[in-house]
């Protein structure tokens, strides 16, 4: 590990540090990846910033998307 450290050029710090710097950092991809994502999606959705097809145009699509299946 202490190779594995210098060739990184990481601090000599506790194997315990690393593994909470590790978590901390996972905790905050689920956050940013879940909750996050999702608020700012509903955002733009509630402010129409997108396009998002209605019920009948994606039964169409999907019809549409049928017939051209050999």
């Amino acid at each position: 590990m202490i190779n594995l450290r210098r060739l990184m050029g990481l601090p000599r710090l506790p194997l315990r540090i690393y593994m909470l710097i590790l978590a901390l950092f996972l905790v905050f991809a689920y956050i940013v990846a879940g909750p996050i994502h999702e608020f700012f999606t509903k955002l733009r959705s509630s402010l129409g910033l997108f396009y998002e097809p209605r019920d009948f145009e994606r039964e169409e699509l999907l019809k549409n998307i049928e017939r051209e299946r050999p």
